[in-house]
C-alpha cells in the first residue's frame, strides 16, 4: 500500500478504445487520474489515425501515468480487455484493477469509495474472489438496486429468454431499458453502501489482480457484448461475490446503445437499430449464456422463447423488418448451438 494506506497508488485503470473516440478517452483519463489512479492502460483497439495520434500525444504529455498498447485491428472488447489485464498483471507495482469503458467518466471520490468498500467486504470474502462495480448513472437498473429494489426484480429470472419471462416479467416489460429516473439520481446520497449482484459490466469493474488467477481472462470467443457478463459471473461460480457500490459513481458520456428512445419498445429497438453487428452479437451471446452458462428449465425456456419471437414477429410485421427478424433468429440458433467467434459477414456489415 502507499503512504496514504488507501491503495490508490497501486491501482491501475484499463480502458479499451476504438474508432474516433479520443475526445472521450481524454475525459476518462483526466478524471481517473484526478481520482488518484496510479496509471491508466489504454488499449488502442483499431482507432482511426487522428484518434491514434491524439492518444499517443496524451501518453507523451502524461509520461509515466499512461501506457498505450496498440492492437493491429479491432479484435473486440473481450480480447481488448484481456490484453490490458495481461499488461497490468505483469506490472509489479499494480495491486488493484479498475476497468472503464472509453466513455465511463469517474466522478470525484469514485475510486476512494471502491477501496473503502473493498477493505470492508474483503474481511468476509477472499481478495481473489471479490469484485466491485461502480454505479453507472445512465443505467436504470443500477439506480433501482441502489435504492433497495430486490435483485430478482431487476435482473432477468432464471429460464427467461432475452430477459423476457412470460409468467414473471412485469407488465411493463420494457421498463428496464428506459431512461433513468431523475428522482432516483437525486436520492443517490441515501443509497445502500453495497448490493450483492450476480454479475456486472466491464465499465466500473474493480478487483484485486490476484482474482485473475482464479477467474481467468475474458473469453475472446464472445468478440463483443455479454463477454463482461460471462467474465463477472465467474466470481460467483468461484465461491466469490460481485457487489454494486452506489457511492462510487461513473458518468456515461454517451448513452448506451440499448437505451430506448422515446416511443420505442424493446422489439422495435432490436428490429430498427442501425447496426446488424451489434444486434447479432448481443443476441447470440445472450442466447449462449442462457443455454450454456446459467442453466435453464428446458420447457419453460422454450415457452419464453416462443413468447419472445411471437412479440418480435408482430413488431416485424408492423415495421416490415423481416430481414432483421431472421438475423436475430440466426443469432439465437448459433448461441444455443454453442457457435461463438467472429462472423465475417456480420462483422463487415453485410
Amino acid at each position: 500500500m502507499d503512504s496514504r494506506g488507501d491503495g490508490r497508488a497501486h491501482t491501475f485503470a484499463v480502458t479499451v478504445t476504438y474508432g474516433d473516440r479520443s475526445r472521450l478517452v481524454h475525459q476518462v483519463v483526466h478524471n481517473a487520474l484526478a481520482n488518484g489512479i496510479a496509471k491508466v492502460i489504454i488499449i488502442d483497439n483499431g482507432s482511426v489515425a487522428a484518434s491514434k495520434q491524439a492518444i499517443r500525444k496524451m501518453e507523451l504529455d502524461l509520461e509515466g501515468r499512461i501506457v498505450v498498447v496498440e492492437l493491429p485491428q479491432n479484435v473486440g472488447s473481450a480480447a481488448g480487455f484481456k490484453a490490458g489485464l495481461k499488461y497490468a498483471q505483469s506490472c509489479s507495482d499494480c495491486e488493484f484493477l479498475w476497468l472503464l469503458d472509453d466513455d465511463n467518466c469517474p466522478l470525484e471520490g469514485a475510486l476512494a469509495e471502491l477501496l473503502k468498500q473493498h477493505h470492508k467486504l474483503s474481511r468476509l470474502i477472499a481478495f481473489d474472489r471479490l469484485a466491485l462495480v461502480s454505479l453507472r448513472n445512465g443505467w436504470q437498473e443500477h439506480n433501482k438496486l441502489a435504492h433497495g429494489v430486490p435483485v430478482k426484480k431487476v435482473y432477468a429470472r432464471k429460464s427467461s429468454f432475452m430477459g423476457i419471462h412470460c409468467f414473471l416479467t412485469p407488465p411493463r416489460i420494457y421498463a428496464r431499458f428506459s431512461r433513468v429516473n431523475r428522482k432516483a439520481n437525486a436520492r443517490i446520497e441515501r443509497a445502500l453502501a453495497s448490493v450483492d449482484i450476480p454479475f456486472g459490466p466491464y465499465g466500473g469493474l474493480f478487483f484485486h489482480k490476484s482474482a485473475l488467477e482464479v477467474v481467468g481472462y475474458p473469453d475472446e470467443r464472445f468478440f463483443v457484448y455479454n463477454d463482461d457478463t460471462e467474465f463477472t459471473s465467474r466470481f460467483r461460480k468461484s465461491d466469490g461475490r460481485v457487489f454494486l457500490i452506489p457511492g462510487s459513481r461513473v458518468c456515461d458520456l454517451e448513452p448506451s446503445w440499448h437505451v430506448l428512445n422515446k416511443g420505442e419498445t424493446l422489439f422495435s429497438h432490436l428490429l430498427r437499430s442501425e447496426s446488424d453487428q451489434r444486434i447479432f452479437y448481443a443476441t447470440r451471446n445472450q442466447s449462449y449464456l442462457e443455454t450454456h452458462v446459467w442453466g435453464v428449465n428446458t420447457w419453460l425456456y422454450s415457452l419464453n422463447k416462443w413468447f419472445f419471437f411471437l412479440l418480435l414477429g408482430i413488431s416485424a410485421l408492423r415495421h416490415d423488418r423481416w430481414k432483421r427478424f431472421w438475423l436475430i433468429a440466426h443469432a439465437v440458433k448459433d448461441g444455443r448451438s454453442g457457435v461463438l467467434g467472429v462472423v465475417p459477414e456480420v462483422y463487415n456489415g453485410k
